[in-house]
């Protein structure tokens, strides 16, 4: 899986960054739920010293995605906030997918999304 799959761009959007961002977690977990699985995270627990090409990979896929949500929460909180927000939301969504795929449960992935959203939206205030 790409970061281009799991974040799907579109061009200019001028609605506020907390609409945006909301979208973005949606699709982030909506592609993880439907895939079962985050390649991503697979590879990152057999990625070691001994395949530095694939740990530098991983570690770049992951903090594409931390800085693509960082981004855009950065338009509407300081970026320390933003990033700890955007931190908090991968590994909420990440730990969700796990449930997902073991348990077949949907329940958890939809609280990481509200979570996420909420914890951005009480930031904002």
């Amino acid at each position: 899986m790409t970061l281009r799959e799991t974040v799907l761009e579109g061009g200019s959007d001028d609605r506020p960054w907390l609409e945006i961002y909301a979208d973005k977690i949606r699709d982030i977990a909506q592609n993880l739920a439907h895939r079962k699985r985050c390649v991503g995270l697979h590879l990152a627990y057999g990625a070691d010293d001994e395949t530095p090409a694939a740990k530098e990979a991983v570690r770049i896929f992951f903090l594409s995605l931390r800085d693509h949500l960082t981004a855009i929460l950065a338009r509407g909180l300081p970026s320390e906030i933003a990033e700890e927000l955007a931190t908090d939301a991968l590994v909420r969504i990440e730990g969700a997918t796990l449930m997902t795929a073991v348990f077949d449960e949907s329940d958890a992935m939809e609280r990481a999304i509200q979570a996420a959203i909420l914890d951005a939206t009480t930031a904002s205030r």
